[in-house]
């Protein structure tokens, strides 16, 4: 399944803080150095850091490998433990230095940063690509957001979430959801159709007040504030279309007091085969 990881720009998203969006990051990196690709990553915030600058708790690691590219900040570099060459400074500034991207010329724990905008993120994605050749990119995104995701052409993501037992349910209705938005189509309706585009943000009042059996076109899946039991009856009696096709490849499931049996009894609607449960396990 991590084979679609490659040659595609890929946003790892977690359900919440700690889901474990870090720990996957490093077993996709394992998983594709093993299969002889290079792959270049980066962060919409700060991650790899020695532990959490909120509850300090111990945090994951991040290993850089030779020749891989990696976008951080200055800070993060000259902290670094292994040698690198800084291939380009990115007109990009937040609180721990400028922005930049730097070629691995040896093996050694990083932290890594991102840009301060989804804009900045989409330029520094697409100079990956068209200067420097990076063709499979991993950006470990943030817990609960998935407006980064828009701003990148072509970009997927996988959904990281922490199942517990004291709240399975609702983490099943999470994943249900966010699965059945990635399967609305996408682009615009018909020629002579007469479609109802719906700016900013559909919430539960504004999905109301759109009249039944309309075609409505939302900007994407980002957009949407309602709940899966409120998306399923809004979606029932409208032909809904995004601007925006966001294409979830697969979530990762870390389980911890439950077993995969309970959880996927609640999960009646999604496929089995985008589930991929504490794949470190396997490892």
């Amino acid at each position: 399944m991590l084979r679609e990881l490659e040659n595609k720009t890929t946003f790892i998203v977690g359900s919440e803080k700690n889901a474990g969006k870090t720990v996957f990051l490093n077993y996709a990196l394992n998983t594709l150095r093993e299969a002889g690709v290079s792959p270049a990553f980066l962060s919409t915030g700060v991650d790899g850091e020695r532990e959490d600058a909120v509850f300090g708790n111990a945090k994951p690691r991040i290993l850089a490998k030779p020749g891989e590219l990696v976008v951080t900040s200055q800070s993060a570099l000259n902290a670094c433990d292994a040698d690198f060459e800084i291939l380009q400074v990115f007109p990009s500034r937040t609180v721990l230095g400028k922005t930049a991207l730097a070629k691995m010329r040896g093996e050694g724990h990083i932290e890594i940063t991102g840009p301060e905008s989804n804009s900045r993120m989409a330029q520094i994605i697409d100079s990956l690509r068209c200067d420097f050749g990076a063709r499979t990119i991993l950006v470990d995104g943030a817990a609960g957001r998935f407006t980064q995701v828009s701003g990148v052409d072509g970009a997927q993501f996988v959904y990281v979430l922490r199942v517990e037992k004291y709240r399975v349910a609702s983490a099943a209705q999470s994943l249900q959801l966010i699965y059945e938005l990635s399967k609305v189509p996408a682009g615009p309706h018909a020629e002579n159709s007469a479609a109802l585009r719906v700016d900013g943000a559909l919430t539960e009042q504004k999905a109301a007040a759109l009249p039944a059996d309309a075609e409505i076109m939302l900007e994407d899946c980002t957009k949407v504030f309602l709940s899966l039991a409120q998306w399923r009856q809004f979606a029932a009696k409208r032909r809904v279309r995004f601007e925006k096709k966001f294409s979830l490849i697969f979530a990762v499931a870390n389980l911890y007091d439950i077993t995969r049996e309970e959880f996927l009894k609640l999960l009646k609607d999604f496929p089995r085969e985008k589930l991929v449960f504490n794949p470190y396990c396997d490892k």
